[in-house]
């Protein structure tokens, strides 16, 4: 583990950068769910409306995958049942290393680089790069599983991501139906603080 994320882990301090809306990629050996969290009304703004979306019992005749809500309290959002689940663990995370050539005996990098690397250890570019990957091929294998077969032969051929990038451009083109689909995926399930990192103290005391 990062040692920055590390630190942050074990003074909870890592909670402090929770924001809605947030949203867990979580998986186990059969089945994998997503964790959505928002804002209660206006009214009700100490609680937070919490679904859990399933994506091993969703289908093709599904726009979305089918989901349970329940309502948080504030003061339990690190410890409910709806949202740290026994049984899962959140799909694995990737950082940013920071070069070691940004600190030197001159030296410490700028005040602007720092909050740079340090924000990116929440919200890291790679960790999302990954996400979008996770979420892309557990909706193809949901909606077009037959491309999901051509995986193994073709990304022989170039990175995960070109060939995740390949598979969109398929899909927008030839089956805008389903492409259609996927823009609300993306909207409900990438438009929001990644909690891996921020929930994973939670689930690794499981």
């Amino acid at each position: 583990m990062n040692p920055a994320i590390q630190y942050l882990n074990r003074t909870n301090l890592i909670r402090s950068w929770f924001d809605t809306p947030c949203s867990i990629f979580l998986e186990n050996s059969t089945s994998q769910l997503i964790i959505t969290i928002n804002k209660g009304k206006d009214s009700d703004l100490r609680n937070f409306k919490v679904k859990n979306w399933s994506l091993t019992n969703c289908n093709k005749e599904c726009i979305l995958p089918p989901f349970k809500e329940s309502i948080v309290s504030e003061s339990d959002l690190f410890s409910h049942p709806s949202i740290i689940v026994k049984g899962y663990k959140p799909f694995f995370k990737r950082t940013q290393t920071i070069p070691s050539h940004y600190n030197t005996i001159r030296g410490p990098m700028s005040e602007e680089l720092y909050s740079f690397f340090f924000d990116n250890t929440i919200n890291g570019i790679i960790h999302q790069k990954f996400r979008k990957i996770w979420l892309w091929q557990k909706f193809v294998w949901i909606y077009l599983p037959e491309l999901s077969t051509f995986q193994t032969y073709i990304s022989e051929y170039g990175s995960e991501a070109d060939f995740v990038e390949s598979q969109m451009d398929i899909v927008a083109y030839h089956f805008q139906k389903i492409w259609q689909s996927w823009k609300k995926w993306d909207n409900y399930f990438l438009s929001s603080v990644p909690g891996e990192i921020i929930f994973g103290n939670e689930y690794g005391s499981l």
